[in-house]
């Protein structure tokens, strides 16, 4: 089955809406999520977003994951709804890692062994700077700790107030929560 498409609609145009809403009914692939119902929080002006308020508010607008594409996209935007700068070298070991643990679950289960090399192959780094690197994301994570997405992905085991998940516990908790999207579905 086709992923379906989001269209976005920032303002409430009600002809545009009916519009899209034709196209909508004529083709199952197409969802669309009205962000003008979300409301416009104090302080900001209407219509105008900033990127990580877009996200947040695309990502919970309604019970479905956002439909971005390919399985690098979907990781990049969790890092990035996290808070993990994308300038890091960190971020990238993380989506790599994330991706290979989504490809194969049981990778996890040697992440000193056979992730962490497999990582360093693929960027011509050694295992320990990617572990680190890894690390410093996550302390990102930790400092920037944003509670309600942080328990949408990782549920109430950890707490990144209280303290900061494992390379191990990240990574996994990740990729479990990508391939829970792809079972809804």
């Amino acid at each position: 089955m086709d992923r379906p498409i989001k269209l976005l609609i920032m303002a409430n145009s009600t002809d545009f809406t009916a519009i899209l809403s034709d196209i909508t009914s004529s083709d199952p692939r197409f969802k669309i999520v009205d962000l003008s119902k979300a409301g416009v929080v104090e302080g900001e002006l209407p219509g105008i977003l900033k990127p990580d308020i877009l996200l947040t508010r695309m990502f919970h607008a309604d019970s479905a994951a956002p439909v971005l594409g390919s399985l690098e996209a979907r990781i990049t935007h969790i890092l990035n709804m996290l808070g993990v700068p994308a300038h890091i070298k960190g971020f990238h070991y993380a989506r790599k890692a994330i991706e290979a643990t989504t490809e194969n679950s049981e990778i996890i289960a040697s992440v000193t062994k056979i992730l962490y090399p497999y990582v360093a192959k693929t960027y011509s780094t050694t295992p320990s700077r990617v572990e680190r690197a890894i690390r410093h994301a996550i302390e990102i994570v930790g400092d920037r700790c944003n509670t309600e997405i942080f328990q949408t992905i990782f549920g109430y085991l950890i707490n990144c107030e209280n303290r900061r998940p494992t390379n191990s516990e990240f990574i996994a908790g990740i990729a479990d929560y990508l391939r829970m999207q792809s079972l809804d579905e």
